[in-house]
């Protein structure tokens, strides 16, 4: 009789352990997910603020998931991916675009052109006597 209630006693432990172990286990699973949740609407927002004319921010999403974007071994997600490849190709037009400007108007600061530059105007520039 005490050998089965023992017996008893010890499979409850045992039980409880067993639940215990599954708890955690679960909470590891559920943190991950949280984790890799919580990375893509980061994805996601820094995209949109980048499109929000604020450019450089997809030059820093691209440095910040750069190890995501460059996985290739399947594991990776898509929608991560699929947000830094778009904001490499922005972030690159962008810079096209921008340094385009800046050599025209660089080229052409001594003529009627310049007047419309927003950095390179010529009465911006004071020089300095010694």
């Amino acid at each position: 009789r005490q050998a089965r209630e023992y017996e008893e006693v010890e499979r409850q432990r045992h039980e409880r352990r067993l639940q215990k172990q599954e708890a955690k286990r679960n909470a590891a699973l559920q943190k991950e997910e949280n984790y890799k949740l919580e990375l893509k609407k980061t994805a996601k927002r820094m995209f949109w603020i980048g499109c929000a004319l604020l450019p450089l921010m997809w030059g820093v999403m691209i440095l910040y998931f750069w190890k995501e974007f460059r996985n290739k071994e399947g594991d990776a997600d898509e929608d991560i991916r699929k947000y830094c490849k778009w904001a490499l190709i922005g972030f690159v037009l962008f810079n096209i675009v921008w340094i385009a400007w800046y050599a025209v108007f660089v080229v052409y600061s001594d003529t009627k052109l310049a007047s419309m530059n927003l950095v390179l105007h010529q009465t911006s520039f004071a020089p300095v006597k010694i």
